[in-house]
Order: structure tokens, then sequence, then C-alpha cells
């Protein structure tokens, strides 16, 4: 990283200590050099040498202003995995040197410091933590104005509670994904598939997708029928590979007519333009779920006779708390549930963002530093 990269100080921040990452300047822009001084070591708080960062489509999102205005300039990168270096008095579930993972989030109030009203928090809810310290890893603004910055960089610091011990398992560079993409599936499909031998399909085999074909393919000792659904059968075998039963092209408009009503869980990972969400709802069974983790820029809009004629649950879901993080991380070391990856050095942090923007990664790029 160039030592000429621009800096940003915040008055609050710890000007001892400078962090070095890539970080977004304008809309739609490549990721350049940057330094910062990080928030002050607080007794609740780490520090993680990151030596892997998984490319997110959300990163995209940000970069592109995508979901509204960007707090440039960002390091992006929340999907991170590296070793605890430093932490602060409070934290007693972590030790310096152990390998933990932080995903989206990097702070809340966990119903602590005066937050009683924040029932979220108390129900072990973190990730839909209602105070101004629930603090997403990059670009989210702490109260004192201070602005997160991510994964894309030698160093991070946050708050301990939302880091994660990785499974010995599961190396790291497979972990990346999984604090991310691998929750935001896991907690909806473990929520939503209650029984075996459930008929499930996940919308979209991409980042995400890939990993929810995995997860549910595990579930509930592989009773579970498993449909990946995708525009086109350009990534028919791939599918059927990671060990899907079927694969649902939804261009067939045959195929489609035919799987009228034949889901009982659905999972929408799809996050691109004009969706076209009646025909995917009409594959729900009655009763049935169709969940969203896919968050499109644009708005969500169907008849409401998708729901009401099948008396369908249309619901989404965000992440994951602390303790679907824990979970989904034993899931996957227990049942060798890993991403399909690539990896690239860090330095190449834009050569990955190409890929993703051009929708040819198999399946997550994840990003590796030199040692530290």
């Amino acid at each position: 990283m160039s030592a000429e990269a621009p800096h940003v100080h915040h008055p609050n921040a710890d000007a001892a200590v400078e962090f070095k990452g890539y970080a977004a300047y304008t809309k739609g822009g490549d990721v350049k050099p940057l330094s910062y001084n990080p928030p002050p070591l607080r007794d609740d708080f780490i520090e993680i040498a990151i030596s892997h960062c998984g490319i997110c489509g959300s990163d995209i999102h940000t970069i592109d202003s995508g979901w509204g205005p960007t707090n440039y300039p960002v390091i992006p990168g929340h999907e991170i995995v590296g070793l605890v270096v430093a932490k602060g008095k409070a934290v007693q579930h972590l030790e310096v040197g152990q390998r933990v993972g932080v995903g989206a989030q990097c702070g809340a109030c966990l119903n602590r410091n005066g937050h009683d009203e924040c029932v979220e928090c108390a129900a072990g809810y973190a990730n839909h933590c209602r105070t101004n310290q629930l603090i997403w890893t990059y670009g989210c603004k702490y109260p004192d104005g201070q602005v997160s910055q991510g994964g894309y960089a030698n160093r991070v610091r946050c708050q301990g509670d939302l880091a994660f011990v990785i499974p010995d398992s599961i190396s790291s560079a497979h972990a990346a994904p999984l604090m991310c993409a691998g929750v935001t599936v896991f907690a909806p499909l473990v929520r939503w598939v209650t029984r075996p031998k459930m008929r499930v399909a996940i919308i979209g085999i991409g980042g995400l997708g890939h990993l929810g074909v995995l997860f549910a393919r595990k579930l509930h000792n592989g009773s579970c029928h498993v449909t990946a659904v995708s525009h086109n059968s350009k990534k028919r075998e791939e599918a059927l590979a990671m060990g899907a039963d079927s694969f649902l092209d939804t261009s067939d408009e045959n195929a489609l007519k035919a799987a009228f009503r034949s889901f009982d869980v659905v999972i929408a990972t799809a996050n691109g333009k004009g969706q076209d969400w009646e025909n995917w709802m009409s594959t729900v069974a009655l009763h049935g779920t169709f969940c969203v983790v896919g968050l499109p820029e644009d708005k969500i809009a169907f008849n409401v006779f998708s729901l009401t004629t099948g008396e369908i649950n249309f619901t989404g879901s965000g992440i994951g708390s602390p303790d679907e993080i824990r979970h989904m991380l034993k899931f996957a070391a227990e049942h060798n549930v890993r991403p399909i990856i690539e990896n690239l050095p860090m330095d190449q942090a834009n050569q990955g963002l190409k890929r993703v923007r051009e929708g040819t990664v198999r399946f997550r790029v994840v990003l590796e530093n030199p040692p530290q």
C-alpha cells in the first residue's frame, strides 16, 4: 500500500495508530489507497490483523451509492478474518492470537449503558439494534462522527462482541464469505425450513445463492429437496454438482408454469433490477414462505393477489444475530459446508470488483493480505 496514500483523521481517533486500506472515493470509481487513524481501543474493542476479506455485492452497492449516499472515502469489506492483536480489558471471550471473523456489523448497544429500551438487543438480535450504536462494518458513522472502515485493509478495530472465533477446521479463506453471505442465507433457512423433507428453492446462484444450496442440502440430515433457480440454464451443471436435486430455469415458461406451488420455502438472493417477483412467488406452496435476502436497489412491486391466493408468508432477513452466526460457523464446520472461492491478493481488489460486476466469479472472490 502506497506511503503516499491520502489520509483521513478524525479528532476523536487514535492519532498514534495508522491503518492502511483501499477505499472508494467517488460513486462507481475504483478503490484506491487510503490511510486512516482508527477509533481508540475502547474497553470493549479488539484490533484484528486482517488476513482475508471476501468481496460482497454489498460492497458494490456501497461504492455506487446504490442504497443511498455513501460516506466517502470508505474502505469496503465486511467478510473479515484475521488474528486478534489487541483487546480492551472488558473483552473476556477472546484472546490475543485467536483467529476471528467479523461480518456486516461491528457495533451495537447490546442493551447496555442505559439503552434498556432496545428490546431487540435484549432479545439477542443485535443485528436489529435500534440505537445509534448500531454500526455497520464500513461506511457507517459512529456517534462521534467517525466513519467505520472495512476489511480491504491491513487492520480493523471493532466491538469485540461482534467478532467470532473461527473453527479450526475452516480455513481463513473459506471462513471469510461465511461471515456475511453464509449467515445471510443460513439464518432464514434454519428459521423457515423447520422439518425434514421440505421443498426448498434458492433463487440466484451466485455468492449468496451457492451457499444457500450448500447449506440447504445439509439441513435435516440431507432430507430436503433443494432446487436451484436461475434466469437461464448456464449454472445448471454447477448447481447440481453442489448438491441441488433439481434446477429451474425461469426463462423457460413451461418449466415455470410447471413449478406452480412447488416449494415450501423460497430464498431469493438475486438483487438485480426489475425482478420477476410475481412469477417467483407463484412457485410457493400453499402457506409457504418466500424470503428475500438479496437487496435490490429498486422497490419490490407485486400484485397483492400473489400473497392472498396462496396465503403465503412474504418476509425478509438481514444478516444474522450473534447466536445465528455462531450456529452457522458450528454447522459449517460439522457438515463440511465451504464456499466455492477464488483468491486474489488484496492489492488486486479492483480486479475482483470488476469480476463481481461482470458476474464471472465462481462464486466468491476472497482478497488475501501478505503475512503481517
